[in-house]
């Protein structure tokens, strides 16, 4: 019924494009089995209006992705089911990488240096021969760990999300007066 990209303010325009935007994602991803995008699938109220559906999702999309700085591709979905009942339903595809300041998409992952005590690396140890390991370019190699750059994986921002999309759809059906079942 309705679909649409709503991109953050960094974002490059030709992103609104659909093909372009995902394109770039592709692009940006070297390993074979990179995870391009997030999917979220919520059913909505089928008393809700088509033109109420794409007010209330695009600005719980603009809170809850868009202005953490993920691009959205989002649509709205009607069909019936086999009893003849209605099912008006959203898709949002989000992207996984964080844009940096000049558009260009960031790093999923940072390495992180492990630091003794002083504050200085920690030098990885050869066991063997009891030297600080270098690669194969003679770099030497510190212990160190990765994280993730931003906060977009986590369990808490999925049950955050759930929630916001459920409290969002009982207040507006509380606006109209729908009774909740």
């Amino acid at each position: 019924m309705h679909s649409e990209i709503t991109l953050p303010p960094n974002a490059p325009k030709e992103y609104a494009d659909r093909a372009t935007l995902w394109n770039a994602v592709e692009l940006s991803e070297k390993g074979q089995k990179s995870q391009l995008a997030r999917m979220l699938k919520a059913s909505l109220p089928n008393e809700w209006s088509y033109e109420l559906a794409e007010e209330v999702v695009r600005d719980y999309v603009q809170r809850n992705f868009v202005d953490k700085g993920m691009c959205a591709d989002w649509a709205i979905h009607d069909s019936e089911n086999d009893k003849g009942q209605r099912n008006l339903h959203i898709h949002v595809l989000l992207t996984m990488r964080p844009l940096t300041e000049n558009g260009e998409w960031g790093a999923k992952q940072k390495k992180i240096y492990d630091l003794d005590e002083n504050g200085e690396r920690i030098p990885v140890i050869d066991k063997k021969t009891g030297q600080q390991k270098v690669d194969k370019r003679n770099r030497k190699q510190w212990k160190c760990h990765t994280a993730d750059s931003t906060d977009w994986n986590s369990q808490e921002n999925a049950k955050m999300w759930r929630k916001d999309l459920a409290d969002t759809i009982n207040a507006t059906n509380e606006q109209l007066g729908i009774a909740l079942h």
